[in-house]
């Protein structure tokens, strides 16, 4: 049996995927940096990123780019965005014009905050067709086989139905748009608003305040993701709102439960400290905020969140100020 697609990144989100095509019958190859887990998954079919889930006999494992690039004309990369850069370099020469690449990380590249798919286009020599998976699942949830819904996006119609094809089985549903930034945005701002949310729930500011959080912070992502070229309908679909809703009301979303301790009046290290695993809302912040003042977008709740990670601000404080804004217009 051919692989269906490759993986890179064997993290849950990563290993997530996998077992999502392998519930169709397909095989799967995930690339692994870590080689205790290279062995877990293909000796023991479990991956610790992603315990109490037995992964399918069709999933395999290896630590080559060459033999995945090679095997699989399809590949999801679900490395964290702080290593695109590196990993995409190492995958280069394996990459032809005939690759398809769908994007599953969220964030942005640190150093100057790109998109991911700039990232790509900047770094392959041959230029893949590209495409974004995202949308509101947990990895747990959507290893497990319960109904989800993603969102893919894509200006290449041949991309589109070819994931359609890899994960096409009765409990996944996918929508699909051509909007590859304003998915990639909306992806990624959510963190911050998630984190924000964690903060108001701690603080007991009351369930109205969250919703406007979400509804106010959805609105900050769209002049944003407007401002780079970006559609509004996308930021109220499921990449936008849909994953919005999930991650800001669960403590499985790091980002929420990051927010949450900082609620308490916890520093970010300290915070940090009691989350496991990387919390991408931060340097999404850290690099909305910057770039937004440089070109002055109005990201009130945004920027109030960035303050409150980098210790300029507290969060009582920042109430304060969000409450006592001009009022406007509700579509400005």
């Amino acid at each position: 049996m051919d692989f269906a697609a490759g993986i890179i990144g064997a993290g849950a989100w990563g290993t997530a995927i996998a077992q999502s095509i392998a519930l169709t019958g397909q095989k799967t190859l995930i690339w692994c940096y870590e080689e205790s887990t290279l062995k877990s998954i293909n000796k023991e079919k479990v991956n610790p990123f992603l315990p109490n889930t037995p992964l399918a006999e069709t999933i395999e494992a290896s630590q080559s780019f060459k033999d995945i690039a090679e095997a699989c004309k399809t590949i999801f990369i679900a490395v964290p965005a702080q290593y695109y850069t590196e990993t995409l370099s190492q995958l280069n020469s394996h990459i032809t014009s005939e690759h398809q690449i769908i994007i599953c990380s969220k964030g942005f590249r640190p150093s100057d905050g790109a998109l991911l798919s700039d990232v790509i286009e900047e770094v392959f020599k041959e230029k893949p067709s590209i495409g974004v998976l995202s949308g509101p699942a947990f990895a747990k949830e959507l290893a497990a086989g319960k109904p989800c819904m993603l969102s893919l996006s894509s200006k290449c119609s041949t991309l589109i139905n070819t994931v359609n094809n890899v994960l096409s089985y009765e409990k996944l549903r996918i929508y699909y748009n051509e909007d590859i930034i304003g998915s990639q945005i909306s992806a990624s701002l959510k963190n911050i608003i998630a984190i924000a949310a964690g903060i108001a729930d701690t603080m007991q500011l009351g369930e109205s305040v969250k919703a406007a959080i979400i509804c106010r912070g959805l609105k900050e992502t769209e002049r944003y993701s407007l401002a780079y070229g970006g559609m509004s309908e996308t930021i109220f679909g499921l990449a936008g709102l849909g994953d919005t809703v999930l991650t800001a009301n669960s403590t499985t979303s790091r980002n929420y439960l990051f927010g949450c301790y900082l609620g308490e009046g916890l520093t970010t290290k300290e915070a940090l400290e009691k989350v496991e695993g990387y919390v991408e809302g931060i340097n999404t912040a850290r690099i909305v905020t910057t770039k937004s003042l440089s070109q002055g977008i109005d990201l009130a709740i945004i920027s109030a969140v960035d303050g409150i990670i980098q210790g300029d601000v507290s969060a009582e404080r920042v109430v304060e100020f969000l409450m006592q804004r001009p009022r406007t217009h509700e579509l400005d």
